[in-house]
């Protein structure tokens, strides 16, 4: 079996240029199993191939010798001779010393891509052994055979290479890599590019790097309080505010682990201060190695890796629920579904998902990196990440930044520095003595287009109750929106397209914009705000006629309570003239009037008395029927005694002018002294009103949290504008929101498109009326334009309706 943790090439005092220079007396089996039993690999190959070239003692037919070196072979990585020497094994083993041989023949076989060697050796395994688990892992091996046959092959778009990372790769071994932040991360070393002698200082210490451009620097120590003098360092981790850093210190007997406990240290003004065990997950009677900070059910937890009893077989992963930054609750597997008889390693946790190494799930190469989901406190849905991360080689220490576009990856891959070797490896091996190397992985980050839509008035006020519509250009119909509450939209753009935004509501005038989404390459936003202009308001024509006011006794002439020649009767034109004088009787109920009618001087005086009477009559009449007391009229004729015009006995007129004498006049008898009427005038006063538009009233201002069902989250700045930025150089800025609802908000999530990230948010509930912050920090990156204004965005998930909020910010690179 493979082990992630041993210290392989690490010689001891003597290499095998030394060899050579040794006298011929010397036993150089009894020095292969003397550098054996301390655990110097290297040193005891050599020392086992210059024996067994020396044929003494039948030596060639010693099947603990070829077992030794088949072994060291595998455990040094080169499989290709590692198979060679277990087929010379199996062959030589006539007595069955060595029962797993054919598994170890497979095992190196499939590593070197020589499958059908590998089912044989397998096959004739399983056949012939009696040890269960050996034959389950065997079985395990052939489906991993398999499954090379069945993924599908690598996704071209996903790089997985070591170009920007050689400034820091060395020919031993980096491990660990983490993700401080976008631009800094730490990893272990043992840093060296050629054969050390096991004297001085050769212990695995923690380094730093720094991005420039797309290429990591050359690794600088950490802090002499983490890396002490004479202990290994790894595995490091960090909380998600980096305040706190885990990692593992161990001891190792040569090549292989001893002891390991997972310590903490708190950084304090810059700084990282002395470390502690972290009590709950170390034991003496055990090793615990590998911390990753994660989150159980929303609680601070560490994964880590451990060889405690009561586990699956190897290395298994367990997590423990954090009670303070250096107290955990007791461990928890992580079940059947993770943990394997095999090792299970290197766990990283991100977004309720798990990555981690195994060589007992069946795998294209030794180790393969699985992801599994978050179920609570369980973990399930164990996927393969396939032949895009996964070689034939082991692949280690899968981990994501932020955004989860850019990881790292540890192996021993093609491409991995070699460490200067003696015979043992030649130029002919598939596989040659490399460290593990950190790989830079970049998967394609989807392009999305979408659309930020704010509406406001032309006093910079935001308008609600706006429907916007969005639809493609040359198209009748599209999506519509209305907020009824808030003055934003947002929409999701399809690319290779273009699009009409048009805005609407009642008081306003419509505006609309046109956008095109054919050369965007990069996610964009695209942030239209329309300033709505109020419709014009309703001009209505007032029309009254001129009011009199009279007094007792003075007679009122009713204008338009005209009579037709020789008839009393009531024109109808004469009606609503008589209707003003029943509303006055009525508005003044203890009023008693006089109602006098007229004749024009044609006819007799007697019969023109007479008719005036009549008319008189009829008009009080008129009055009665419509309901008032016939008391409160007196009715008089006045014949042709007062005319209005010169139209007297003899003077020839038009009908018009004597139809001006032939009317009904009234006067207050008793009752009001004084009146204001427009009876007796034809005058016509016109007025002008200006009535804006009713939905005016509530299109702007505050919202009545009482009227919301949900919660709204609503920023004091939306946009944020760093101005000039010089390239490397790093800003931050803290937008503000306000929970606008009467429920409490929660942000469960926000990120920054690529250039900007979110280190800290508000992650507590927020109440109604409270305010919550997003920290937003911006790096201006080397490859950025000079001149570019950069515009990037960050997106707010919430219990919010919609969802998903933005937020930008921009910037000027300069240099």
């Amino acid at each position: 079996m493979k082990k992630l943790s041993f210290l392989f090439l690490l010689i001891a005092a003597v290499g095998f240029q030394q060899l050579s220079a040794q006298p011929m007396s010397i036993d150089k089996l009894d020095a292969a199993n003397k550098e054996l039993a301390k655990l110097e690999y290297y040193t005891a190959l050599e020392w086992y191939l210059e024996a067994y070239e020396d044929g003494e003692d039948n030596i060639q037919d010693n099947v603990d010798v070829i077992h030794n070196i088949a072994m060291l072979y595998s455990e040094l990585r080169n499989y290709r001779k590692s198979a060679s020497w277990y087929k010379k094994l199996v062959r030589a083993d006539d007595n069955g010393k060595y029962p797993n041989a054919n598994y170890h023949l497979g095992y190196a076989s499939k590593i070197d891509k020589k499958y059908d060697k590998a089912l044989e050796a397998f096959d004739a395994f399983i056949g012939s052994t009696a040890d269960a688990n050996m034959k389950k892992m065997a079985e395990i091996q052939k489906a991993g055979i398999m499954l090379v046959q069945t993924l599908p092959e690598a996704d071209s778009e996903i790089s997985v290479e070591n170009r920007t990372t050689r400034a820091f790769s060395s020919a031993y071994t980096e491990w660990s890599p983490f993700y401080v932040n976008e631009g800094e991360m730490y990893y272990t070393s043992l840093k060296s590019d050629k054969v050390v002698f096991r004297k001085g200082d050769h212990f695995k210490k923690m380094y730093k790097s720094t991005k420039s451009g797309s290429n990591w620097s050359e690794g600088q120590l950490v802090s002499d309080v983490i890396n002490k003098k004479g202990t290994h360092v790894g595995n490091v981790t960090m909380s998600d505010d980096r305040n706190y850093m885990y990692y593992t210190l161990t001891t190792r007997k040569g090549d292989v682990l001893a002891t390991s406990k997972i310590f903490v240290s708190k950084k304090e003004g810059g700084k990282w201060g002395e470390a502690q065990e972290v009590s709950g997950i170390n034991d003496d009677a055990y090793m615990s190695k590998q911390p990753a900070f994660g989150k159980v059910n929303g609680n601070d937890a560490l994964f880590f890796v451990s060889n405690m009893p009561g586990g699956q077989g190897g290395w298994d992963i367990y997590v423990s629920i954090l009670e303070s930054a250096t107290a955990a609750e007791p461990a928890i597997s992580l079940g059947t579904d993770v943990n394997t008889m095999g090792d299970d390693e290197t766990p990283f946790y991100k977004d309720e998902q798990l990555y981690f190494a195994s060589t007992g799930h069946p795998a294209i190469g030794g180790y393969d990196i699985f992801v599994a989901d978050q179920n609570g406190v369980k973990w399930d849905n164990v996927d393969n990440l396939g032949k895009s991360i996964n070689t034939e080689a082991d692949e280690l220490y899968f981990v994501l930044d932020q955004e989860g576009y850019h990881g790292f990856l540890v192996s021993n891959r093609r491409g991995a520095k070699s460490l200067t070797k003696g015979e043992t490896f030649d130029k002919e091996d598939s596989w040659r003595t490399a460290g593990d190397d950190i790989f830079q992985v970049e998967f394609p980050k989807p392009v999305i287009a979408s659309l930020d839509v704010r509406v406001l008035d032309e006093n910079k006020r935001p308008i609600k109750g706006v429907t916007i519509e969005l639809r493609e250009v040359g198209v009748a119909e599209g999506q519509m929106k209305t907020n009824p509450r808030g003055n934003k939209f947002e929409f999701p753009l399809d690319l290779e397209k273009e699009y009409e935004i048009i805005a609407t509501r009642e008081c306003y005038n419509g505006e609309k914009e046109t956008i095109t989404t054919k050369a965007v390459t990069d996610s964009k936003t695209f942030v239209t705000e329309f300033v709505l202009g109020e419709v014009a308001p309703t001009i209505e024509r007032n029309e009254r006629t001129k009011t009199t006011t009279t007094t007792t006794g003075q007679p009122i002439v009713m204008r338009g309570l005209n009579f037709d020649l020789a008839s009393s009767k009531i024109r109808l034109d004469a009606e609503p003239v008589l209707t003003k004088v029943l509303k006055l009787m009525n508005k003044y109920p203890t009023m008693v009037i006089e109602l006098a009618s007229h004749t024009d001087a044609q006819g007799s005086k007697p019969s023109n008395q007479a008719l005036s009477q009549l008319r008189a009559a009829s008009s009080k009449a008129w009055l009665v029927k419509r309901g008032i007391i016939e008391d409160r009229i007196v009715a008089v004729g006045k014949g042709e005694t007062v005319l209005l015009n010169g139209c007297q006995d003899g003077v020839k007129c038009p009908d018009s002018e004597h139809e001006v004498n032939r009317r009904t006049d009234f006067k207050i008898m008793s009752g009001p002294t004084e009146i204001t009427t427009d009876i007796s005038n034809d005058e016509i006063i016109v007025s002008y009103d200006t009535i804006p538009c009713a939905g005016l009233s509530d299109a702007t201002g505050f919202i009545d949290i009482n009227s919301l069902n949900t919660t709204e989250l609503v920023f004091e700045k939306e946009a944020h504008d760093f101005g000039k930025v010089k390239k490397g150089e790093t800003v931050e800025h803290t937008f503000t929101f306000t929970n606008i609802g009467k429920e409490e908000l929660v942000v469960e999530f926000a990120s920054g498109s690529c250039g900007c990230t979110v280190p800290e948010y508000s992650k507590n509930a927020i109440a109604p009326g409270a305010t919550g912050e997003i920290k937003v920090v911006y790096t201006a990156k080397e490859d950025k334009e000079i001149g570019l204004e950069d515009q990037q965005e960050v997106t707010i998930i919430a219990n919010t309706d919609p969802p998903v909020s933005l937020v930008t910010i921009t910037a000027k690179i300069v240099d």
